[in-house]
């Protein structure tokens, strides 16, 4: 849904959810945090409000998330929209890590678009702020075919898992399908697969730094 903001005609995408005091909670945290991190490369969030029984979330607006791209185009995108896509993710992901930020939830689903090219990290709301007393996570957060070896081994872990979603969604983009896609309804041999890293390689037509890129993510 969208909503225009009169005193300057700017329009926003908005968000209504029954007002919940759990659920409440967690989007204020996850809207301070993405004021907090004031980084270009995450969609914005502008306000939060409560009115009688619902909460009202205002973000900026974007046109879609990647995930619908790679399924219509199949790889049959450009090696600029490749490097530009994955040089926004790892920027976005710079200026979480310098903040002690982790996202827990990288894939194509959370990496949205704008027509005029632009593409930014959303959905925070699994994120985490890692501090000198707790610097690492061992809770099992995210989406099964992008959980990091660690969370399936029930390890503590830090930056890492973002690295191998960052891994993950470089390897979707590369193949148009989720890492262990054909694993996606079989959640023994999935976590076996993610503990072993056993994955199916990526073509060997692709250039060779984005081949390394995805061995070194994964």
């Amino acid at each position: 849904m969208k909503s225009l903001r009169l005193s300057d005609n700017k329009t926003f995408a908005l968000k209504k959810s029954l007002r919940d005091n759990v659920e409440t909670t967690s989007i204020k945290n996850e809207c301070a945090l993405i004021k907090a991190l004031n980084s270009p490369y995450l969609v914005q969030c502008e306000e939060v409000f409560e009115f009688n029984e619902e909460l009202f979330v205002f973000l900026e607006l974007m046109d879609g998330d990647l995930s619908h791209i790679i399924s219509q185009h199949h790889t049959r995108y450009s090696s600029d929209f490749i490097k530009y896509t994955l040089y926004i993710v790892a920027m976005g992901l710079r200026d979480m890590h310098n903040s002690n930020v982790l996202h827990r939830d990288i894939k194509s689903e959370n990496i949205l678009f704008r027509a005029n090219g632009d593409i930014k990290i959303a959905d925070l709301g699994l994120s985490v702020f890692l501090h000198e007393q707790k610097m690492f996570r061992n809770s099992m957060k995210g989406t099964c075919n992008w959980y990091a070896p660690e969370i399936v081994k029930g390890q503590h872990y830090s930056r890492s898992v973002d690295i191998w979603s960052f891994g993950c969604f470089a390897y979707e983009l590369a193949t148009s399908r989720p890492l262990f896609f054909e694993l996606r309804n079989e959640q023994v041999s999935l976590f076996t697969a993610i503990e072993k890293q056993d994955y199916q390689p990526v073509s060997e037509d692709l250039p060779e730094e984005f081949r390394n890129l995805i061995r070194a993510c994964l």
